[in-house]
C-alpha cells in the first residue's frame, strides 16, 4: 500500500499540490489498490502554509498525522506529506498512532519531541528504516521526494513477498486522477 500511496503523493507534488491531511480515513482500498479520497484541504504549493490555524484558532489537519514542523510554524510541503505517509504506514502496521491520545498540547509535545517506538512491529529492517526516515523530526532527514520513498519501498522484502497484483508501472509513478488525463494510468485518486 505504501508504494502506491507514495506514487500518488509524487504525482500530487508534480502537480504542485500539497496534501496536508493524509490519514487512514482518507485512504480506501479499491479493486486497483489504495485510493486517496477527500482532497478537501489540499492546496497549491505556492500558497503560504505557515499559518495552520483558522480564524477561530482551529488546527487545519489531523494532529496525529501532521509533521512536527507544522506545530512550530513551518510550512506544509512535499516533505510534510512524506511524514504523513510514514504515519499512515505506521498506523496500518500497528493499528494505532504512536502518540496516543490526550489534550492537544500533550500530543504536540509528543509529536515534536518523542521518537516512534517500532520494536513491536514485525517488519523487515528495511521497512522499519523507511518508516523511520519518513517520520524523521527534521524535514531534511526525510526522503527527498515521494518518488524516492516509493523506490525504497519497492526494494523491501514485504513488496517482493506479496503478490498483490498491482501493475508494474508503479515504478514510473503513473497515477489516474478523476477526471483522468488521457495519458495517465495506474492508481485512482478521487477528490
Amino acid at each position: 500500500m505504501g508504494q502506491i500511496l507514495a506514487g500518488a503523493m509524487d504525482y500530487l507534488a508534480g502537480q504542485q499540490v500539497v496534501r496536508l491531511d493524509l490519514k487512514p480515513s482518507n485512504v480506501v482500498m479499491a479493486d486497483r489498490g489504495p485510493v486517496i479520497i477527500d482532497l478537501g484541504v489540499a492546496f497549491s504549493m505556492d500558497r503560504d502554509t505557515s499559518d495552520h490555524l483558522t480564524a477561530t484558532n482551529a488546527i487545519i489537519g489531523t494532529p496525529n498525522f501532521m509533521a512536527p514542523e507544522l506545530f512550530e510554524g513551518g510550512s506544509a510541503g512535499p516533505l510534510s506529506d512524506i511524514y504523513a505517509l510514514g504515519m499512515v504506514m505506521y498506523f496500518g502496521l500497528a493499528g494505532k498512532t504512536p502518540w496516543g491520545t490526550g489534550e492537544l498540547h500533550e500530543l504536540f509535545f509528543r509529536i515534536i519531541s518523542e521518537r516512534i517506538d517500532m520494536t513491536d512491529l514485525v517488519i523487515s529492517t528495511q521497512l522499519r528504516d523507511i518508516i523511520t526516515s519518513a517520520t524523521a523530526k527534521k524535514p531534511a532527514d526525510r526522503f527527498s521526494s515521494a518518488a524516492a520513498m516509493r523506490d525504497a519501498l519497492l526494494e523491501t522484502p514485504e513488496w517482493h513477498s506479496v503478490n498483490i497484483g498491482f501493475p508494474e508501472t508503479i515504478r514510473e509513478g503513473t497515477v489516474i486522477v478523476r477526471p483522468a488525463p488521457p495519458s495517465a494510468q495506474g492508481l485512482e485518486m478521487q477528490g
